[in-house]
């Protein structure tokens, strides 16, 4: 038999150790993770599987300790650890978020500080229903109120408003004091009759007016022309656009309203004045006649002493005029028929 070379045998001896070595150290190996899977067992929970003790208190915020002392040296009382309680800023913005939200619902929505009724004072012929309407204000909340829209609304609506003041308090307190234009001067054209105040503002008659100057006309009456016209571009603020722009009032022409105040000291006791556009200003004498001092007052003294002249001289031929003008002083007539 073929005896073996020493140096073949010591090198297959060489890699049998080494496989034996190598399968130990997977041995030993697969040993170690055998150990750990028992020393850190599974929790079980009533959800289910749960996270081992030990990771579980690695992954969770540190517990704050609380110790009481009971007086005698090294005594002492540990009570169960807390958590310690952070409120990040999105916990925060969300608390904001949420009360910001509650008190603009309550705002809006509690009857405490809703508008009940307006305290109205100062009114004489107009309603107190008739600018509640207009306000709309019934169970308005107070802060949706907008003092210069309502002010704007009621001056459009009543031109016989000279003056609106509105005052708001706390909680849902609404005021409102007016002062009414006063009418001196009843402007009747047709089936029309517009009342003027001393400053020519012509507004709709409304209750008790007093004794008025009467005003006849077949024409509506003459309207001052508005000298607030746009001569350039201007720009706007956007905070003056948001405002409500000021009505504009239909006003009697100045010059006319001085003639009819003027006429009415000087014309026959039991007159009434009449306006024409073509002969101007006069007045239906108690004779039946009408008479005509034109569109401009100058030389009122002139033109009386000529009508009292043309008077006297009509009488005295037995004529029964229906118009006379004086228009022009220096040349005067009158009309026999219509």
């Amino acid at each position: 038999m073929r005896q073996s070379n020493p140096r073949e045998q010591s090198k297959a001896d060489i890699v049998r150790q080494r496989r034996q070595e190598h399968t130990q150290q997977s041995k030993r190996r697969v040993s170690k993770r055998n150990t750990y899977q028992a020393v850190v067992p599974v929790v079980i929970t009533r959800g289910g599987v749960g996270t081992p003790l030990a990771k579980r208190a690695a992954t969770n915020r540190p517990r704050r300790k609380l110790v009481i002392p009971l007086g005698s040296a090294g005594a002492e009382m540990h009570m169960p650890a807390t958590p310690s309680i952070r409120l990040g800023w999105r916990l925060v913005s969300g608390l904001i978020v949420l009360i910001t939200s509650a008190a603009i619902f309550a705002i809006l929505n509690i009857p405490f500080l809703q508008i009940n009724t307006p305290k109205i004072t100062g009114i004489q012929r107009v309603p107190a229903a008739d600018i509640e309407a207009v306000l709309g204000a019934q169970g308005m909340p107070i802060v949706q109120f907008n003092p210069n829209t309502a002010r704007t609304a009621l001056e459009t609506s009543f031109p016989e408003f000279k003056e609106v003041n509105i005052q708001l308090g706390i909680p849902a307190q609404l005021s409102i004091n007016v002062s009414e234009r006063q009418p001196i001067i009843a402007w009747q054209d047709g089936n029309q009759t517009r009342w003027v105040d001393e400053e020519g503002v012509l507004f709709p008659p409304r209750g008790d007016g007093g004794s008025l100057l009467v005003v006849q006309s077949s024409t509506p009456p003459p309207l001052e022309m508005s000298m607030d016209l746009p001569t350039e571009t201007k720009t706007v603020s956007p905070a003056a656009e948001k405002t409500p722009a000021p009505p504009t009032y239909e006003r009697l022409n100045r010059s006319l309203l001085n003639a009819i105040l003027q006429m009415n000291s000087l014309m026959p006791q039991g007159a009434i004045l009449v306006y024409s556009t073509e002969q101007g200003l006069g007045w239906l004498a108690p004779e039946g006649w009408q008479v005509y001092m034109g569109d401009w007052m100058e030389n009122l003294d002139i033109k009386m002493k000529v009508y009292n002249a043309m008077v006297d001289y009509l009488n005295q031929q037995g004529i029964s005029p229906v118009m006379i003008s004086i228009a022009q002083a220096n040349a005067p007539f009158y009309r026999t028929e219509q």
